[in-house]
């Protein structure tokens, strides 16, 4: 990648067919908007909250970024469902890495 190159961390998985788990990131383009940026920040920290398991907050943050930013990006929605099935079952061990069935 270009030195200049913007990362957003999108989540740390497991991704079908590799033995552990790695982080994923999404590549902007390189004349991202400063709106980019400011997404990337807001969704990242919505996915801290989500891997202390402060699943609400989560949720929270989500519902702001769609708001702000449009209901369309999908890592909003991915990190937006998993914080939903965590209250929806906060019994349950927490593990804060997705499992993704495709690559």
């Amino acid at each position: 990648l270009p030195a200049e190159a913007q990362l957003r961390r999108l989540c740390c998985a497991r991704v079908s067919g590799m033995a552990s788990a790695i982080e994923l990131f999404e590549v902007a383009p390189l004349n991202a908007a400063p709106a980019w940026r400011d997404q990337r920040e807001k969704y990242e920290a919505a996915l801290a909250l989500f891997e202390q398991d402060r699943a609400a907050e989560a949720i929270a943050a989500c519902e702001t970024l769609g708001a702000r930013f449009g209901a369309g990006d999908a890592p909003t929605q991915l990190l937006l469902a998993h914080a939903r099935a965590r209250v929806d079952n906060p019994s349950a061990e927490f593990d804060a890495t997705f499992n993704l069935e495709t690559k």
